[in-house]
């Protein structure tokens, strides 16, 4: 079990410590909200040369899912306050996934999606995510509580405001990709293409040293998140009272799945 000291301990040194002195996100400077350990997701398996993003535009400019994301499937961890996201995280730093599965935590900031602290693990089979969920699942009950929520879904959150049915995955419960949809496709590449070229994503692959000054940004917004939404866990990690910024985050405080 990975107890409320173990957690201030792990981040209290450097290279993790978290800087007494927190950004004024106020001031409209650039911050992190998410951390993320694994694979890239530039390099699964079948990647689209765009990446995530042009599959988002597709979405965000015709309301239609890329076929891509119906192959992706995710299991989503809800932690109950900022002390389990910060456990959640060291999870992820120690845990053995079948292939090193992209995993990130962060804060929900979205007014347009349920829920407050999560944490997901990417697959791109439901046979795979089953397999992640035992894994996770174990881990999760044993190194924070088995009272913690864990569950499977497909693909991003924003496709499921348009499509409910999206996000469910079984055998009576699985939306199928339109084929109608891949002119949409289509018309968003040749958009891409003809604004950037020959790019491809694919290639990029980013050295992550451990906590860059993003991800030391990002535990800052969380802890900063936690005091804004009237969770009081923050103070066992950073020590002392923050100053709540009433529009950093949307209330209420509910962790919801």
């Amino acid at each position: 079990m990975i107890t409320d000291h173990d957690v201030v301990q792990y981040f209290k040194q450097p290279p993790r410590r978290i800087p007494l002195k927190l950004i004024d996100y106020r001031k409209g400077e650039k911050y992190a909200r998410q951390i993320s350990r694994g694979i890239l997701s530039n390099k699964w398996e079948n990647a689209h040369r765009y990446g995530c993003g042009r599959h988002l535009d597709v979405f965000a400019k015709h309301k239609v899912i890329p076929k891509y994301c119906f192959g992706c499937i995710k299991v989503v961890i809800y932690p109950r306050n900022v002390v389990e996201l910060f456990k959640l995280l060291m999870i992820f730093e120690m845990i053995m996934l079948p292939a090193d599965n992209t995993r990130k935590c962060m804060v929900e900031v979205r007014d347009y999606i349920a829920g407050t602290y999560k944490g997901f693990v990417y697959s791109r089979s439901i046979e795979e995510a089953n397999e992640i969920y035992k894994i996770i699942r174990l881990s999760i009950s044993e190194n924070i509580s088995p009272d913690v929520a864990v569950a499977i879904k497909r693909g991003c959150s924003e496709y499921e405001t348009v499509y409910p049915e999206f996000s469910k995955v079984g055998e009576t419960e699985f939306m199928s990709y339109n084929d109608n949809w891949q002119g949409y496709e289509d018309a968003v590449d040749n958009e891409i293409a003809s604004k950037y070229g020959d790019i491809d994503l694919r290639s990029i692959n980013k050295a992550r040293t451990l906590y860059s000054p993003n991800e030391i940004m990002a535990m800052q917004f969380w802890l900063r998140y936690a005091a804004t939404i009237g969770d009081s866990s923050y103070i066992k990690i950073f020590g002392t009272t923050i100053r709540p910024v009433p529009d950093l985050v949307r209330p209420p405080f509910n962790n919801t799945i």
